[in-house]
């Protein structure tokens, strides 16, 4: 659900509101028209999200024709009120209307990923971690990490003009909103991504990418001789160490907006008597759950790898007495007998019979009328984030497995022994999906 910016009416928020509940079938049949019937309604009031929300319904023919110049002029009103979330979707159909600035949009994109690696550059000296106490300017920074002054400049300046640091008149460097999360003590900290997924390992992978297409085995796989990723990542105590810092940090990340009130207000685990996080890393989701809910106990079940990590949140949170941390492999066996089973963003990671296979050990073991609860980063044709696709290249290059739409997910869970009976959108950013799904009956 996104959050109007100019501060609409009550009536302009429940016509928002009335529009989304069409758009995403929360509760009445999914009907795009009548979704598009309420954005105009709020749009032609000045609701500037609805004016976006009306432009990506003509942009993809969602309920009405799809009419790229109507997508298009809805998208700039948005930016004319001063919605600059607009912007993004504005300069993509932009591009279609001249093919001069349609090619210097690609020739960008082409070298994009200079981006990534310039990022790992900052993350890797540090500059995040100086620049915290102040401003500076790249010989001063220089002097202080070992570097060549002139050309940390350009990266920096590279950096400011994608938002991560801004630059002053004066040439020195601070701290944007974005690069506060290179730091490497600021909570929901980045600083391990920038190493997973740039330098050495990441350029390892990606140049793997068109030989991950032309075979559809992951990069990975190629790399070590036919290890998986896990198995690969816990041959190198160093690698895992990363592995788990960056695995705590999109905790945080992905959950945004969503562990603080989003994931209690987007689902009800308030009858829950026993939950089992499967694969549930340091334990983040499953302390916060507990925290909300007194009369709960739980299990955090993950590989060795996770167990002293998930030890120590436990504790800090004081919820010891209530909950368990054991290791297991969860192709074998899970915690038996619980009556909620909570997978987050771990199905992403395999292929579809893998997938069958985990969710198979978890039917076994589920209570009769228990719940099963994936947070994935699902497939949605109205997501307002790039960023699930993104993530889908990231496990064709690293994984093997993928991200799923509702209707993937329905046939996994049925394959497995489920029933799939809903799908709730969340406010993360980066568009975690609670997937909700039932034990069928046998027999």
């Amino acid at each position: 659900m996104n959050t109007n910016k100019c501060a609409p009416s009550g009536a302009l928020v429940n016509a928002v509101w009335v529009a989304e509940v069409y758009q995403n079938g929360w509760g009445v049949p999914q009907d795009y028209s009548k979704a598009h019937k309420w954005f105009e309604a709020a749009a032609a009031a000045g609701n500037t999200d609805a004016m976006i929300d009306l432009g990506r319904l003509y942009e993809q023919g969602l309920g009405v024709a799809q009419d790229y110049g109507k997508a298009l002029e809805w998208f700039q009103k948005a930016v004319a009120a001063g919605n600059t979330d607009a912007m993004i979707n504005l300069t993509r159909l932009s591009v279609m209307d001249s093919k001069p600035e349609a090619a210097a949009r690609l020739l960008e994109l082409i070298q994009m990923r200079l981006i990534s690696e310039a990022i790992h550059v900052p993350a890797a000296l540090g500059v995040a971690d100086l620049l915290a106490a102040g401003p500076k300017s790249a010989d001063e920074l220089s002097k202080v990490i070992g570097a060549s002054a002139p050309s940390l400049r350009r990266v920096m300046r590279a950096l400011a003009s994608f938002g991560i640091f801004s630059q002053d008149s004066d040439g020195r460097f601070a701290l944007a909103p974005m690069g506060e999360f290179l730091k490497r003590d600021m909570p929901g900290s980045l600083h391990s991504a920038a190493f997973l997924f740039g330098g050495e390992t990441g350029t390892s992978t990606v140049r793997l990418f068109l030989e991950c297409v032309k075979t559809g085995r992951s990069a990975t796989h190629m790399l070590t001789g036919g290890k998986g990723s896990f198995e690969w990542i816990q041959s190198d105590p160093e690698l895992t160490k990363l592995f788990n810092a960056v695995m705590t940090s999109f905790s945080a990340v992905h959950m945004t907006g969503l562990l603080e009130t989003g994931l209690l207000e987007a689902y009800d685990f308030s009858q829950t008597k026993k939950i089992v996080d499967v694969g549930g890393g340091h334990g983040k989701i499953l302390s916060e759950i507990l925290k909300e809910n007194a009369g709960q106990r739980g299990v955090l079940f993950d590989l060795p790898h996770a167990f002293e990590g998930g030890k120590n949140t436990i504790a800090q949170a004081g919820l010891a007495d209530r909950c368990e941390v054991v290791s297991g492999d969860f192709f074998v066996s899970v915690p038996a007998g619980a009556d909620l089973y909570l997978l987050s963003r771990v199905i992403h990671d395999w292929d579809d019979e893998k997938t069958v296979a985990i969710l198979k050990v978890v039917r076994a073991a589920i209570a009769p009328h228990g719940r099963l609860i994936l947070l994935e980063t699902m497939l949605r044709p109205d997501g307002n984030t790039v960023y699930p696709l993104l993530s889908d290249l990231n496990m064709l290059l690293i994984t093997g497995g993928c991200e799923r739409t509702e209707e993937e997910y329905r046939a996994l869970y049925r394959a497995a022994g489920f029933e799939l009976t809903r799908t709730v959108a969340t406010k993360s950013p980066t568009g975690t999906t609670v997937i909700e799904g039932r034990p069928l009956v046998l027999g």
